[in-house]
């Protein structure tokens, strides 16, 4: 997560005062279960998220439009992290790469990389996916977990050392308990 100032947002385009209402009710339930020291703040159907550096708003915005998405309301999102290719496939930046938004949208991915580790504990790619997928939706814990898991089994791996060192520096830890 980098640490400058980065300004994201969710435009709703509410069909009736009812999706409305579902929202508001969404966005509470959000706040209390995805903590961020970010400025949130929801005015005439724009959700905004202020932040910097690793301050829980990512995890917060995307479990906000994972909600979205399965209550089929329409929004449009503005996010420095995450872009569209010349293959209009969606991408999102974790640390100093990019990988495919789908890897981490497929709940049957994360089973198949936790089946794996459960019957191999030394399979470096599904420990790295693994890290990168609770990386993306917050559990920061789990992910330094599965970087370490990772580094046990490759200690040169430039991208894990980076991204457990990010962690930590952020003091995520502290953060989670």
């Amino acid at each position: 997560m980098k640490n400058f100032l980065t300004n994201c947002s969710l435009k709703y385009q509410f069909t009736d005062e009812d999706e409305l209402i579902q929202f508001i009710s969404l966005f509470e339930l959000v706040k209390r279960e995805m903590p961020t020291s970010a400025k949130v703040n929801f005015k005439e159907s724009i959700f905004t998220i202020v932040g910097i550096g690793d301050d829980g708003r990512c995890s917060f915005c995307r479990y906000l439009r994972k909600c979205s998405k399965e209550m089929n309301l329409l929004l449009e999102k503005s996010c420095p992290y995450e872009r569209i290719d010349s293959d209009y496939k969606e991408k999102v930046y974790i640390g100093d790469r990019v990988f495919d938004l789908q890897l981490f949208e497929d709940e049957r991915k994360y089973l198949e990389f936790s089946k794996r580790v459960a019957e191999r504990k030394n399979d470096l790619e599904a420990h790295f996916y693994l890290g990168l997928i609770n990386e993306y939706f917050g559990d920061y814990l789990r992910a330094l977990e599965e970087y370490y898991e990772v580094l046990c089994l490759n200690p040169k791996n430039e991208f894990c050392i980076r991204r457990f060192n990010d962690l930590k520096k952020q003091n995520i830890c502290a953060k989670i308990k």
